[in-house]
């Protein structure tokens, strides 16, 4: 089952990147489709005409040679090879004459199902192109037919010749024969009264034998002769063009529409080719299963939707006025991290929170400032510890100064107390420690042991201590504060946090020991589990252009963040 909705998300993360790059695959499409039919349109059209030979007839028995049976498709490869020889091809030519110029192409290729093959030939002229195909298979069948006329008739002729010869051998036994046989009557002998014949001699009797013999074999070449003969005309008779070339209608081309199909198949394979080359280039992290599938072990996953407001903001946050609000969809998400936090928090126990993301720019340093001030609106006692030294931005935030602070306690040894600034929300108040004076070597006072202490005090004075850190990536300062808290939440950006570098901070992080406790997706827009249920703001969020013109809604300001001495 968890194979199941495993394979699911993937298919569901594949097509919406998918969706996402659909305008290069139409993009690619059309382009491709669109210039080949162009090209294809302007190029001038071809016309084909085919003829059919046969080659052979395999019933015929005079296509058996001494007995041996021959192979159809041997002899039909044969037949191909020997009508695009150099020959046949010469008076081809010659008698196509000048209209040989006007042909493209001309090709000949076997029948698979029949003992024939095809000629055909490509002119941009109809009526050549038909000539062609006549012309070609007309020579190819008179000088294959000539070919098997010499041949069986050299055949016949040696046949003769060698009968010739016998004969010849055969008048000279008679002569010898007649010599040597009695004249008249002398081969008879009377005695008592009685003829008797006188036999033949030994010798006579060879030569008669000899003579016999050579009578035989001269009989059997005159046979032999005249089987050649008529092989010779049956193989000529099974040579014939069966299907005549007809004019053709249609050109072969080009066919505008059958290229660009093939163009635009060939630019959506190449398309899909691009998209997933830029999908696993720059794949980035657009919602919370993205984040499941990069990293599975984190045990939760929330999303912040975008910051949409856009107030007068005066120095002043607008993220932290819209947490500040009792509605909308931001402060929505910020109590469903919230409650994940308490979630996995023992009772009675305070949490140290390092919040820290990839790279800069990827919104650790609201998310830590508004969790602070949604927990502090819950009846938490909250601090919101500003741990970047090299690039403070929490006293900003807050509006709060940065003369002392967290710099000032671990390096001068100024009192906590005297670091600490209150921030009074709407709903309940949270203690700030800034990152205090520019230090030149924050990793060594991250390192030391008087920021253990620092956190180890904080956690004794609150419940919770929401530690904004330097990304993980680019210096080792997160990596350092990780040793000293009891949760790491990992920050991205929807859409420009790349999945590969979230992948790899986890990893570092978990090199480290890191208690990874769960990850934020900031910017994620519309996630499935909000649906709508909770209510928007009267004249900001979703929707409030068409709610404005339904009802008219008074003026709203969002609550201001003061501070009080700390």
């Amino acid at each position: 089952m968890e194979s199941e909705d495993a394979q699911a998300i993937d298919i569901g993360r594949y097509v919406r990147v998918l969706w996402t790059n659909a305008w290069i695959v139409v993009l690619m499409v059309v382009v491709a489709a669109g210039i080949v039919y162009k090209w294809s349109s302007g190029q001038p059209k071809v016309f084909e005409s085919t003829a059919t030979v046969r080659v052979f007839d395999p019933s015929d028995p005079s296509v058996s040679s001494g007995g041996v049976h021959v192979d159809p498709a041997r002899e039909v490869d044969i037949q191909v090879l020997y009508a695009q020889s150099p020959a046949v091809l010469a008076e081809y030519r010659k008698r196509m004459g000048k209209s040989v110029s006007q042909i493209k192409s001309q090709t000949v290729a076997p029948l698979a199902t029949v003992d024939a093959m095809t000629i055909a030939v490509d002119s941009g002229n109809k009526a050549v192109a038909q000539k062609g195909a006549a012309t070609y298979a007309q020579a190819y069948v008179d000088l294959q037919r000539a070919a098997l006329a010499r041949r069986f008739g050299s055949q016949a002729d040696a046949l003769r010749a060698q009968a010739t010869d016998l004969q010849t051998q055969m008048a000279g036994l008679d002569k010898q024969i007649a010599d040597l046989q009695p004249t008249g009557a002398s081969h008879v002998v009377v005695e008592g009264g009685r003829p008797i014949v006188v036999p033949e001699s030994d010798q006579l009797r060879n030569l008669g034998t000899q003579r016999a013999d050579l009578a035989a074999r001269s009989s059997d070449l005159v046979n032999q002769a005249g089987q050649a003969e008529v092989e010779s005309r049956n193989r000529q008779a099974d040579i014939d063009i069966v299907q005549s070339p007809a004019a053709p209608k249609d050109p072969v081309s080009p066919k505008p529409l059958r290229d660009a199909a093939i163009a635009g198949m060939a630019g959506l394979l190449i398309s899909l080719g691009i998209v997933v080359l830029r999908h696993r280039l720059r794949q980035r992290i657009a919602r919370t299963d993205d984040v499941k599938t990069a990293a599975p072990e984190i045990p939760f996953v929330t999303a912040i939707p975008p910051n949409q407001p856009r107030f007068a903001r005066r120095n002043r946050s607008p993220s932290l006025d819209l947490v500040s609000s009792s509605d909308g969809r931001l402060a929505e998400a910020y109590r469903t991290l919230r409650a994940g936090l308490r979630f996995a928090t023992a009772a009675d126990t305070s949490l140290v929170v390092l919040v820290t993301s990839a790279r800069p720019g990827e919104g650790k340093t609201t998310t830590a400032a508004n969790l602070g001030v949604s927990l502090a609106q819950a009846g938490e006692r909250v601090v919101v510890v500003d741990g970047d030294l090299r690039h403070a931005n929490i006293h900003d935030l807050f509006v709060v100064p940065n003369t002392v602070g967290f710099a000032s306690v671990v390096v001068k040894s100024v009192p906590l107390k005297e670091a600490l600034q209150k921030v009074v929300i709407p709903g309940g108040s949270l203690d700030v420690l800034p990152a205090g004076p520019r230090v030149n070597n924050p990793a060594e006072i991250l390192l030391s042991d008087k920021t253990s202490e620092l956190l180890a005090e904080l956690r004794s004075r609150y419940d919770y201590v929401i530690v904004d850190s330097p990304p993980v990536l680019p210096v080792a300062d997160a990596l350092t504060l990780a040793r000293s808290v009891d949760g790491v939440l990992l920050v991205v950006r929807a859409g420009r946090t790349r999945a590969a570098a979230f992948r790899q901070a986890d990893q570092l992080l978990r090199q480290f020991d890191a208690p990874i406790q769960g990850a934020v997706v900031v910017g994620a827009g519309h996630e499935r589990s909000y649906g709508g249920y909770y209510d928007y703001p009267a004249n900001t969020g979703f929707g409030a252009r068409r709610r404005r013109k339904l009802v008219k809604q008074p003026d709203s300001t969002p609550p201001v963040l003061t501070k009080t001495p700390g």
